[in-house]
C-alpha cells in the first residue's frame, strides 16, 4: 500500500517478482530469498513521519478486507509474526510532530482482533531505541546525521504486553543475528503450541 514491492513510492518503479496477485509472499514463492530482499529494501529516505503502528494497524485491518491490497494476508491456520525496526518512538513531544493514532493498548487490540481474539497466535519482535534503559547502547537521536535512536517506551510497552511472545532488542546493535535467532525460537515454540480455534 505504501510502496511495498517497489511499485512507485520512490525512483525504483520496478515491481518485485512476487508470485501471484499478492503484495506479500506465500508458500512456494520462487527465489524466496531474493524476492524478500527486494520487498524488504524500503530504504531510509521518504517521509520522516514514520507512523509505523498506524501502518501496522491498517495492514492487519482495513487493508485485509475483500478487494484491498492485503486481502488473504491474515490466515486462520497461521500465527502472525510482527517485526518492527525503527529508530523512532510513537510519542509526539513537539507541536507539529506526526505520530500514529492510538496507544499500545489499541495497537495490541488491532493485532488480537486480526487473529480472531487469539493473543497466543501472535509473536512481536521489536528493534528500537534503548537509550532510556540503564544498559542501553543507543546514542541520542540525531536525524540529520543518521545517528542514534529515540527512546521507545511506548513500543517497549507494546512488546512487553505480549509476555513470552514479545521480544525486543536495541536497534543500535551492530548485528541483529542473536536477536532474530531468539525470535525464531519463540516463533517455533508458538507454532508448536498453536491451536486453530
Amino acid at each position: 500500500m505504501l510502496g511495498a514491492g517497489h511499485t512507485g513510492l520512490n525512483e525504483d518503479t520496478t515491481a518485485c517478482p512476487i508470485d501471484g496477485d499478492h503484495r506479500y509472499l506465500v508458500e512456494g514463492q520462487q527465489d524466496l530469498e531474493g524476492t524478500f530482499a527486494c520487498i524488504a529494501d524500503v530504504g531510509t529516505e521518504g517521509n520522516g513521519m514514520e507512523r509505523a503502528m498506524e501502518s501496522m494497524v491498517n495492514a492487519v485491518g482495513p487493508w485485509t478486507e475483500q478487494g484491498a491490497c492485503n486481502e488473504g494476508f491474515i490466515r486462520e491456520d497461521a500465527i502472525l509474526v510482527v517485526t518492527l525496526v525503527t529508530d523512532e518512538d510513537e510519542q509526539c513531544t513537539e507541536i507539529g510532530e506526526s505520530c500514529s493514532e492510538g496507544t499500545p493498548t489499541t495497537w495490541k487490540q488491532a493485532l488480537v482482533d486480526a487473529k480472531g481474539g487469539n493473543q497466543d497466535a501472535i509473536v512481536f519482535l521489536g528493534l528500537f531505541g534503548d537509550n532510556d534503559l540503564p544498559d542501553g547502547i543507543c546514542q541520542p537521536y540525531d536525524p540529520f546525521q543518521g545517528l542514534g535512536a529515540q527512546p521507545a517506551p511506548l513500543l517497549r510497552e507494546l512488546v512487553d504486553s505480549f509476555g513470552d511472545h514479545g521480544r525486543y532488542c536495541s536497534v543500535c546493535l551492530s548485528d541483529y543475528s542473536d536477536c532474530f535467532l531468539d525470535a525464531v525460537t519463540t516463533i517455533d515454540t508458538t507454532c508448536d503450541e498453536f491451536d486453530i480455534e
